[in-house]
């Protein structure tokens, strides 16, 4: 197996392949870099990817590139989805069939998804199920996605709130402020159902959430603890948001078969390769599974196939003459 990616550095990396590395995996010497004459820049279903380099490694199979790529923290899920190759001996053709998991990452959100949205509308706005807009036309549609995109922002809303509710928690106790660490913790659900939607749209901002705190509670001591240890909760909350991350990126992945590709669980093609987007969007509740089957001719096989037939018809023929001699 040729595994390809391509991303794009900035001058510090094109400059020195071993400085600031944009790729989301450790680069070593086993992989050959390359850069483009000039950055190339797609649009890639809504999404603009830009590139101007490129590493190449060959593999000796799909189980070895588990074992030797070392992902960036946290998105291990992203670049080593588990893949496997099938290949299947037919006679006249040969089969390959690919699929590729990747997991989903339900099991370590801070709030679970189906608290907003029912599993059939995370099938709909998250893994393509059309289904549900037979007879629709394309307003009717939109209206349905608008409305479900409104339920997973608040979704996401409240994941922020958690994780940072989550990391003042922490350091409250580890500080040894054990009222306000239990007065939180009681409180925590009742204070987020009781912000209006300008300030959840502001809860990443810096403050903010410990306003809303001191204002429930009639006090300033959580700004004022916020402001003594702004940078021991900060780093709590950026550990605990790292799974967030990964919907920072988008991957186009191409798959190139031997043979001819018969079919695929997605329509999109570059040339002979057959074509997927992956995010972390399409595997947030559910696995997304990428599937492709291709076949190759196996040209000795109608080869010998002829051979025989002509050869039976040469003996039938034969048998025949000799009993009409007879």
């Amino acid at each position: 197996m040729e595994r390809e990616i391509s991303t794009l550095g900035d001058s510090a990396f094109m400059a020195d392949y071993s400085n600031k590395s944009p790729f989301l995996f450790q680069l070593d010497d086993t992989w050959k870099i390359t850069p483009y004459d000039s950055t190339v820049s797609v649009d890639f279903l809504d999404d603009k990817m830009k590139f101007n380099v490129k590493a190449a490694r060959k593999f000796s199979s799909l189980e070895a590139f588990r074992e030797e790529v070392r992902p960036k923290e946290n998105l291990d899920r992203l670049i080593l989805p588990r893949e496997e190759l099938k290949k299947n001996f037919r006679w006249f053709y040969t089969y390959y069939t690919y699929q590729a998991v990747y997991p989903t990452i339900a099991d370590r959100l801070p709030i679970p998804l189906s608290s907003y949205l029912t599993d059939k509308e995370q099938h709909i706005l998250f893994q393509s199920d059309m289904t549900v807009f037979e007879g629709r036309n394309g307003y009717e549609m939109y209206s349905t996605l608008d409305g479900l995109s409104i339920k997973f922002e608040k979704w996401l809303q409240h994941c922020q709130y958690e994780i940072a509710c989550t990391a003042l928690m922490d350091e409250l106790k580890r500080n040894g402020e054990n009222t306000y660490h239990a007065r939180l913790a009681s409180a925590r659900d009742s204070i987020f159902n009781s912000m209006d939607s300008k300030i959840k749209d502001d809860i990443t901002n810096d403050g903010v959430i410990y306003s809303v705190f001191d204002k429930y509670f009639k006090t300033t001591f959580f700004s004022d603890f916020q402001s003594k240890n702004k940078e021991r909760i900060s780093e709590i909350a950026e550990q605990k948001s790292k799974l967030l991350a990964l919907f920072e990126h988008n991957l186009c992945f191409s798959l190139e078969m031997p043979g001819k590709v018969i079919n695929a669980n997605t329509e999109l093609r570059d040339n002979n390769a057959v074509v997927w987007k992956v995010d972390a969007y399409r595997f947030l509740a559910h696995d997304y599974m990428l599937q492709a089957q291709s076949r190759t001719c196996n040209v000795w096989a109608f080869l010998v196939t002829g051979l025989i037939i002509l050869l039976a018809v040469y003996c039938f023929g034969r048998l025949s003459f000799l009993r009409k001699r007879e």
